[in-house]
């Protein structure tokens, strides 16, 4: 219900515009960006280097989670079915806007940072120069393959009659707490990015590369920070969003964070192919 004092309207209700614009604008130029870097990557790997490795496949399967869900993302803001009171929108509408964000914001994304990590990760283990940053890699990689699977399925089968997840006219069956669901996952998806961008740290002192090469990845390093610290800000909004009674209202604004991030893991991943593609396309401008 509406706060007291508050008077609903269905046909003119109250939107974030300039905050929906910018959403819509930030996440398009996002995945625009992405793509040329997933691009850049394949031709990359497919016409210069001519290698190709399982850790194409995985980020390009993450580039293609990321840009549905973040394709459902600008559906829900183009349609006013978030950003908006949850007391202004219709009922069908309302529970439109509950399903889509579960499957974007919970089983997409936990799906898309998950291989694109694993991506990053397979490139890392491929180049580590010591067998113990290897068992680190090993071991964060499978930690991170347990935790998203079981994050993956909390999110969907949150509820023993799977349709209460989403549809809140349904009072029967027993759920999971889907805050500490989504908020669990938050704080171990941060947690791995931070490591995830500090692993190379130590390959990047003890590796004999050329100086492209280690430019490239300290400007892989530099993007992971910055993506790192695009989730700190998502898990900080997070706590408050899902204990809102207006949930359409208070979930956009994680959900622009949310797009920044996916778009610049997908990003980070493909930064280490650019030194390559960079000597190909022009090497009077590179060097060695």
């Amino acid at each position: 219900p509406a706060p007291g004092g508050y008077t609903p309207n269905l046909d003119n209700p109250t939107i974030m515009t300039l905050h929906r614009n910018v959403a819509m604008v930030l996440a398009i130029i996002g995945m625009v960006v992405s793509t040329v870097f997933i691009s850049l990557r394949i031709y990359t790997r497919a016409f210069v280097s001519r290698r190709r490795a399982f850790d194409d496949a995985a980020i390009v399967l993450a580039w293609m989670l990321s840009i549905s869900l973040q394709a459902i993302l600008i559906y829900l803001w183009s349609t006013e079915s978030i950003a908006v009171h949850l007391w202004e929108i219709s009922l069908s509408k309302a529970k439109e806007s509950l399903h889509l964000t579960t499957i974007s914001a919970g089983a997409l994304y936990i799906l898309a940072m998950a291989i694109a990590k694993l991506s990053l990760l397979i490139y890392y283990y491929q180049r580590s120069p010591s067998r113990w940053i290897q068992y680190t890699i090993y071991t964060i990689g499978t930690f991170i393959i347990i935790y998203s699977t079981v994050f993956f399925f909390a999110v969907i089968f949150a509820c023993k009659t799977v349709g209460t997840s989403w549809n809140f006219t349904l009072n029967h069956g027993k759920c999971l707490d889907k805050d500490a669901v989504y908020l669990g996952h938050a704080g171990l998806n941060t947690g791995t990015t931070l490591v995830l961008f500090v692993i190379p740290l130590p390959m990047l002192l003890q590796l004999d590369t050329s100086k492209i090469q280690k430019i490239g990845i300290a400007a892989m390093l530099s993007i992971g920070f910055i993506t790192l610290g695009a989730s700190i800000v998502r898990l900080t909004l997070l706590p408050y969003a899902l204990h809102s009674a207006d949930s359409t209202w208070t979930i956009s604004k994680p959900a622009i964070w949310l797009c920044i991030e996916t778009n610049l893991v997908i990003i980070c991943g493909c930064l280490p192919s650019m030194p390559s593609f960079l000597r190909h396309a022009a090497p009077n401008l590179v060097g060695d």
